[in-house]
């Protein structure tokens, strides 16, 4: 179903807040939490509409939760290492998708996109998109939950933020700077394998 007909359900959104946390409070501190978070994700590069693409993120987390295996969405809470918030890096993933189609947009009209578009004006292109946010998450799932969110958490920040953020990440996965810089090196490289093969056997 594109996104222009989807209407988000009361039973979608209880399965995300739970996913949050099963106490509904925590669940809606994290949610206005990540909010702000992607909002200042947005606004950092400069988009005009960074609460209207921060709702269209997690539109597209809520809306692709229930089709994720069980397995993968208990990784998030059965934890092997001391993370901060596992499933903002995993909504993080959802908001680089959406800055890269306004980018798009924005290079293809000669200015700043607004809003959503009809799905019949470019089918093929949002097609692409979605068997491309299809192969991610199967190639996601490929991966140790160890190594998903590394590959997650690395790309979370951003600046002077980032390099803290990295060493802090490199002392929580007991790595050098130099071997997290590698780890995500291969990382990186297999996702990208994985994704294009994924999509040329489609």
């Amino acid at each position: 179903m594109p996104m222009k007909d989807w209407k988000l359900t009361e039973e979608e959104l209880n399965f995300f807040l739970n996913w949050l946390s099963p106490d509904r409070e925590e669940a809606g501190r994290k949610f206005e939490a990540l909010r702000r978070r992607l909002i200042t994700f947005f606004d950092a590069r400069g988009c005009a509409d960074a609460e209207g693409l921060t709702d269209r993120t997690i539109d597209r987390v809520i809306r692709k939760l229930p089709s994720l295996s069980p397995d993968f969405l208990a990784s998030f809470t059965a934890e092997t290492i001391s993370l901060k918030n596992p499933q903002a890096a995993y909504c993080y993933r959802f908001a680089h998708y959406v800055h890269l189609e306004y980018l798009e947009k924005a290079g293809s009209d000669g200015g700043e996109p607004e809003g959503d578009q009809p799905a019949s004006t470019n089918t093929d292109e949002q097609e692409r998109r979605e068997l491309r946010s299809r192969c991610l998450d199967h190639c996601l799932q490929t991966l140790p939950p160890e190594k998903r969110r590394l590959l997650a958490l690395y790309f979370e920040k951003e600046k002077q933020a980032k390099v803290d953020h990295h060493k802090w990440l490199a002392e929580q996965f007991g790595y050098s700077l130099n071997a997290l810089r590698i780890q995500i090196h291969r990382l990186t490289h297999k996702m990208y394998d994985c994704i294009s093969g994924c999509e040329a056997g489609q």
